[in-house]
């Protein structure tokens, strides 16, 4: 028997930010095409639409935004800035807008990976950043911008 046609009702939309967890925090969804994680930012900095954030390494899914370059991502910001101390949705698998740090230009099939501040950068081999691949572009942009990308971290 087959379930076509049938779809999941949610309490509450991923573009929502909350003062307090409305949900578990780690809770896993898809949506759209897109695996979201939900997670607490630690961090005493606004976690922005389009940048990437890194795990806190207090508790499992408290989330930071980094000025260190090359840390492994937990996941995009993609539907509404999440504030310090504040919970939200993060995608962690699917296509996703992201901003690059401007430090080169990015081209479609660029290895992705987190530049500081939670931008994106292409990686540039052996003479250039070093980090764990995030994903990949799907666009492009020649300066700082917002571009294209598929990351799966999750």
């Amino acid at each position: 028997m087959s379930n076509f046609g049938l779809q999941t009702t949610f309490e509450e939309s991923v573009s929502a930010v909350t003062a307090t967890n409305s949900v578990a925090i780690g809770t896993e969804r898809w949506e759209n095409g897109r695996k979201y994680i939900y997670a607490y930012n630690k961090s005493t900095s606004t976690a922005g639409v389009g940048y990437g954030v890194v795990y806190s390494a207090a508790s499992g899914y408290s989330v930071t935004v980094s000025s260190i370059a090359g840390e492994n991502l937990a996941g995009v910001v993609i539907n509404a800035d999440i504030g310090p101390t504040e919970y939200g949705w993060i995608v962690v698998k699917g296509h996703v807008p992201v901003q690059s740090s401007g430090n080169s230009a990015i081209a479609q099939g660029n290895k992705l990976i987190l530049d500081t501040v939670g931008a994106f950068t292409r990686t540039t081999g052996a003479t250039g950043y070093t980090g764990i691949v995030a994903g990949v572009a799907t666009g492009s942009t020649a300066t700082a911008g917002t571009f294209a990308a598929f990351i799966n971290v999750g």
